[in-house]
C-alpha cells in the first residue's frame, strides 16, 4: 500500500518480486457508528451534501493515503469532501473533532471497534500485504544478485533470480 501511495507510476520503477504472506491488510472507509443510515460509499455522497449545507464545509475525511483515496472517490464519483492529512492515529480525528470519516488501513478492524467506528461495506481500497521489490534502474551484477539471493535465503524467499530473469527493466539485468 505504500509503495502504491507515495511512488508515481511505481511499476514503471519497481518490479514486485515476491508477496511475503505477512502484514495483511485492507485499506478502507469507516465512520462513526452513530451513523446508522450509512453503510457504504453510495450513502456518503448524500451525506457530504447535507453536511456542506448544514455546516457549512465539505466532510473531512482523514487518512494517510491521500493520493488512493482520491483516485478511489474520483473513480466512484464523489467530489464534495476535503481530504486531512494524518501522521499517525488516524481513527482518533473522528473524536477530536477534526474529521467526520476516515480512510485507513486493517487487518482486524479491531482498532475501529474499540474506537467507535464502523466499516463501510463497499469494497477496499486497496488489498495489501508486505512484499519485496526491487528496482528497475539498478544494474544487477554478480554482486548484488549474490547479495539478493543470500538475504532472500535467510528470509526463505526462492526464485528470486528466476524472478529477475522475467522482468522487464530498463538495464538487463543478467
Amino acid at each position: 500500500d505504500l509503495v502504491q501511495e507515495k511512488v508515481l507510476n511505481w511499476d514503471m520503477w519497481l518490479a514486485e518480486l515476491a508477496k511475503m504472506d505477512i502484514g495483511h491488510a485492507k485499506l478502507v472507509f469507516a465512520v462513526p457508528e452513530c451513523w446508522v443510515d450509512v453503510n457504504d460509499l453510495k450513502d456518503i455522497d448524500e451525506v457530504a451534501y447535507l453536511f456542506r449545507g448544514k455546516e457549512g464545509f465539505r466532510l473531512r475525511i482523514a487518512t494517510k493515503y491521500n493520493n488512493l483515496v482520491r483516485q478511489h472517490l474520483r473513480e466512484f464519483g464523489l467530489a464534495d469532501y476535503k481530504l486531512v492529512s494524518s501522521q499517525g492515529a488516524t481513527e482518533g480525528l473522528i473524536e477530536n473533532q477534526a474529521a467526520e470519516m476516515i480512510a485507513d488501513i486493517t487487518s482486524t478492524g479491531e482498532t475501529f471497534s474499540a474506537n467507535n467506528l464502523k466499516i463501510l461495506s463497499t469494497n477496499p481500497i486497496i488489498e495489501s500485504e508486505a512484499a519485496l521489490f526491487a528496482s528497475k534502474n539498478i544494474n544487477w551484477n554478480a554482486n548484488l544478485l549474490k547479495r539478493l539471493r543470500k538475504f532472500c535465503q535467510k528470509i526463505s524467499i526462492n526464485g528470486i533470480t528466476q524472478k529477475l530473469k522475467n522482468t522487464n527493466f530498463k538495464k538487463p539485468p543478467l
